[in-house]
């Protein structure tokens, strides 16, 4: 009772301070959310305030509850700004480092993808990867290095995310990742050939020779008839061998099948 009128919360008051305002059955009072949770100590009112501390109850002066806002600066908008900022996830630690892995992710994408059609451009035309030096000053750096600069250049997209542009770890050029590329798209032809076959019966052709340096090589390619009765050819492999003997050169040939899936016995 206050002056001999009830006087208590009122609901409407959550319509007018819809963001911070906070009503304790319990204790019958008021409280400010925003300021309880950022009030600092050493702003003017802060931890003294009634809406922190104890709450507010002077039911009689609800004015109190606009002076509790203040102005611009006061600490009350400064603990409002504080916690929008909390829950505005954009401007998060964690959004912001996710956001930054999908950056690093697609330009990964973009390298790995222009590393894989220089590749796919070369091998086409039988042309060689590699120069005799690839270095910087190099004026020709050989056909790999040559055409993914060449890609660069009409590309702005892709120019932002290879060479000079990609970190020294991650450039996926050298030597390395070159011959496991090629080496992918040998499994992936390969792996064609054999569905082409679909378990029907093949011809085996293999030949030996001695590469520049003297290793004995085996050449291997299937003769095949398509459904339209068309006679191709495909070749795929060229292994190394420790001798050209019949035993050695049918066990190169028995690991390369198991090693594809297919049938020595399908053999005509």
């Amino acid at each position: 009772m206050v002056g001999g009128v009830l006087r208590r919360f009122n609901s409407a008051w959550f319509d007018q301070y819809p963001s911070w305002l906070e009503y304790s059955v319990k204790k019958d009072a008021a409280f400010c959310l925003n300021c309880y949770l950022f009030g600092d100590n050493a702003c003017k009112g802060g931890r003294n305030d009634a809406c922190i501390v104890d709450g507010f109850s002077s039911w009689n002066k609800f004015k109190k509850l606009s002076e509790h806002v203040g102005g611009v600066n006061s600490f009350h908008n400064n603990a409002v700004m504080k916690c929008e900022n909390l829950m505005r996830q954009g401007q998060s630690i964690k959004d912001a480092l996710h956001k930054q892995g999908d950056i690093m992710k697609n330009e990964y994408r973009i390298r790995l993808n222009a590393s894989i059609d220089v590749p796919r451009f070369l091998l086409r035309q039988e042309l060689p990867f590699r120069g005799h030096e690839e270095k910087e000053e190099t004026a020709n750096n050989g056909n790999f290095f040559e055409l993914l600069k060449y890609t660069a250049e009409q590309n702005d997209v892709v120019s932002k995310a290879v060479l000079r542009n990609a970190s020294g770890n991650n450039q996926m050029t050298s030597p390395i990742i070159q011959k496991d590329i090629v080496h992918c798209f040998s499994e992936e032809l390969v792996k064609s050939i054999i569905e082409e076959i679909d378990h029907d019966v093949f011809g085996l052709l293999v030949d030996e020779s001695a590469d520049v340096s003297y290793k004995e090589q085996m050449v291997v390619v299937l003769r095949i008839v398509d459904k339209n009765g068309i006679v191709k050819e495909r070749f795929i492999s060229l292994t190394h061998v420790a001798e050209t003997s019949s035993l050695s050169l049918n066990s190169a040939i028995d690991s390369l099948f198991a090693k594809h899936g297919l049938s020595i016995t399908s053999c005509s």
